[in-house]
Parts: C-alpha cells; structure tokens; sequence
C-alpha cells in the first residue's frame, strides 16, 4: 500500500483520470473531492463491506433455496461471463441463470412477490443466490445508471440479490448491488448504485406483517 501524506488543497492523481484532492480536516475527519469518469463507482468503503456480507448471507440460506430445474452439467451455451466476480465471491467467474422447480419453502412466504430465480456458480454448484428482476422488485428501478455503470452497451436484464432465510424471517432485496447481464454478450457484472431508496436490505416479507400460518393477510 502507498502512504501518502496530504494537506489541504493538496492533490493526489490517480491514471489519467482520477484525481483526489484533500477539501479540509478537522475534528479527525478527513474530506476530499474526487474527480472520476461518471462511469466509474467511487464507493465508501464500509457500503463495500455491507454488500459483501449480505452477498455471502445470501448465498448461505442454502435449506431455503429449492432446487433448480437444469442439471448441474451445464451447457457452454449457458454460461455467463463475470470476469470481476460477484462481491464476497470474487474467484467465481462463471454462473448460470436457473428456473426453480418451485418457489421457497416459507413460512411467510407471499405469493404476491415477483418470482426468484437461481443464480448458480458454474464451477461450484453449492454457490448460488435467489435472483429477481429489479423491475419486479421496484417499478422505477434505474436500470439505466445500472447499465452504465456495468459498461455494456447492449440490452440487458437487472436482478437484484434476494435473501429468503431458512428460520423463516424477514425476506429481503439488495436493491443497492443489482446484477447486470448483456443479453448479447452474456457477461455479467455487479454494480454499485447509491441513490436514497435503494437499500442492501429492502424487505419484502416481513412474518410481522402476516397472519395465519401460511403468512398470507
């Protein structure tokens, strides 16, 4: 790691584009003003940690997860191509989008949620995530910052990570991290959104909302 040391009014630049300037310190807080392409995500750090671990919290509700209608003997011609990986599971390239045999076994499950599929890491089939499209999830999702900062300039499907908990608790989206796929090219990437709205946690079910044992009003 470089170490550096800066005042106000001092600059850092990184490549060609990106340059950092120290704005002002006080009360052991340092702000600074950064000047990046548009399509690059400057992101805080500890949003990074967040996402990361609601990813493997997702990926580890596994009783939850039905199984999948394909086998795990994929076809090439199913692949999709994340050559960044997905946050928290960056060593897996290559994942499939399955349909479910059925939806969830919850016990507050409700039927009026939009449909999950299976996102399922090609190389390790025990690694795979609850999927919804973000259009679904949310009417006004923007899909298209999403694209943008995915760099793909192709028509493309946004989901969103869903985690349905074994225990029967809260089912939630992340609507902050949305997976990004070119249609044509059939490579994905995970992009960071901040805007107010969307949450790392946006509830979908919550057992407190229901009643009756099957979690319908």
């Amino acid at each position: 790691m470089l170490t550096l040391t800066r005042r106000v009014g001092e600059r850092i630049i990184i490549g060609t584009e990106i340059e950092i300037e120290v704005v002002k310190v006080a009360g052991g807080r340092v702000r600074l003003g950064i000047r990046a392409p548009r399509s690059l995500a400057v992101l805080r750090g500890e949003l990074v940690d967040r996402i990361e671990a609601d990813i493997l919290r997702a990926s580890q509700e596994r009783s939850a997860v039905p199984h999948a209608q394909a086998s795990y003997d994929f076809d090439e011609s199913m692949i999709l191509h994340f050559p960044e990986g997905l946050f928290g599971m960056r060593d897996q390239h290559r994942f499939v989008i399955c349909e479910l045999e059925r939806q969830p076994d919850h016990a507050h499950f409700d039927t009026r949620l939009p449909p999950f599929r299976a996102l399922v890491s090609a190389d390790n089939p025990l690694i795979r995530l609850l999927v919804a499209d973000a259009k679904e999830v949310m009417a006004d999702y923007p899909i298209q910052r999403a694209q943008v900062l995915a760099g793909l300039p192709e028509e493309v499907a946004v989901a969103v990570v869903v985690t349905v908990p074994a225990d029967g608790s809260t089912i939630t989206a992340n609507l902050a991290a949305p997976v990004v796929i070119g249609l044509e090219s059939r490579q994905g990437v995970q992009v960071v959104l901040e805007r107010q709205g969307l949450d790392i946690g946006c509830v979908l079910a919550n057992p407190s909302v229901h009643g009756g044992d099957d979690g319908r009003p």
